[in-house]
């Protein structure tokens, strides 16, 4: 006898700027909304948001409000199954956290292994993650990742069984229309473009490094790193300080849907010189619309990029800006670079991902169920 699923799906990402994983929760609730087969619930872990969460919900998507301190209850689940979540066939933690959920199927989402890999590049306030992982994984949670790579991670990490893994990729979210002349309201004259929050995964003080190099060629070129502040910003300030040209250097801070629009129809390139990902979004946007891309060789980037990108050693500046002038030195490889990410993009795509949640959610209700 078929049933329909009932899914608590964490909303929390939707809130604020969205960063990738916000991303993701908006297009997986947005079209959660058009499931006859799952009827979801939008749900929020925090004292106060219960209007910003309403106000940020599709169409056909319940709301549910734990009014419980996100913190205490993070502090909380790291020893005792308390506060829970009741009354779901599926509980999805789409942030690492999935709230203790007596009676319901637990998924959660893990993006990356920065916590257990790199924990020094985490904020305090991220430190908790293994320890609220650990929890729920020995609570029987399913565990959906969004790489190939970041599933084997978790395999050899968490000695997680490759059966308890569901490997489903993001998609690509092209970007609105840019218009590039716009873009000259955050920067006047070419440039060279990062997207993504300021943290010392992305690696942005080499990035500024770099520049260096390509300023010997190209001396009137800027950088533009368009991104929320997130924590240990102060490394790229320093670094930004001791550069020859620190007003060539953009920090406009968190930008528009539309703002990063025009900056990436603008833009000569784009820049990702992350030290480790778990997938990378703006390569797939940046890919969408035709630019150029130079990233890091390294976490899931190889997976997500593909040929399609040019791909240096993380950390080497040298490596860096010489893939940086080789686009803005040879138009062909330019051109090579614009038609490979069209294709690649095209890959990704976010009705798949969601139709293969569905199909999960399904699964893990049924079992449930028994």
């Amino acid at each position: 006898m078929r049933f329909q699923v009932k899914v608590a799906i964490d909303a929390t990402p939707l809130l604020g700027n969205k960063s990738g994983v916000g991303v993701m929760t908006q297009e997986l609730l947005s079209k959660m909304a058009e499931q006859t087969a799952v009827s979801a619930t939008g749900f929020l872990v925090s004292h106060r948001g219960r209007d910003e969460l309403h106000s940020e919900l599709p169409t056909g998507i319940r709301a549910h409000h734990m009014k419980f301190p996100a913190r205490l209850s993070h502090l909380l689940w790291e020893k005792v199954d308390w506060p829970v979540l009741k009354g779901f066939d599926v509980v999805h933690g789409t942030n690492f956290v999935v709230p203790p959920s007596p009676g319901s199927a637990e998924l959660v989402t893990i993006h990356d292994l920065t916590a257990w890999k790199f924990p020094q590049l985490l904020s305090e306030r991220n430190q908790g993650f293994p320890r609220l992982i650990e929890r729920c994984l020995a609570r029987g949670a399913h565990v959906h990742a969004v790489s190939k790579y970041v599933a084997a991670e978790i395999e050899e990490y968490l000695g997680v069984a490759e059966d308890r893994i569901s490997v489903i990729h993001n998609g690509s979210s092209p970007p609105r229309p840019g218009n590039a002349a716009k873009a000259s309201e955050i920067v006047e004259g070419e440039f060279i473009l990062a997207v993504g929050t300021i943290e010392p995964r992305k690696d942005y003080p080499t990035l500024v490094r770099s520049m260096e190099h390509v300023w010997n060629v190209y001396p009137e070129l800027k950088l533009v790193i368009a991104g929320s502040k997130g924590w240990g910003v102060q490394q790229l300030d320093d670094a930004v300080k001791r550069c020859s040209r620190p007003s060539q250097v953009i920090l406009p801070g968190f930008v528009t849907d539309l703002q990063r629009a025009n900056l990436l129809a603008a833009a000569k390139l784009l820049a990702y010189p992350s030290i480790y990902e778990g997938f990378g979004l703006p390569l797939l946007e940046a890919m969408s619309v035709g630019l150029p891309v130079v990233a890091s060789q390294i976490g899931a980037i190889s997976e997500v990029a593909g040929s399609a990108a040019l791909l240096v050693p993380a950390k080497s500046d040298t490596a860096l800006a010489g893939a940086m002038m080789e686009i803005l030195e040879s138009e062909s490889v330019a051109n090579h670079l614009k038609k490979a990410g069209y294709r690649q993009a095209e890959a990704f795509s976010w009705d798949s991902a969601i139709e293969k949640l569905v199909a999960l959610y399904k699964q893990l209700g049924n079992d449930n169920r028994g």
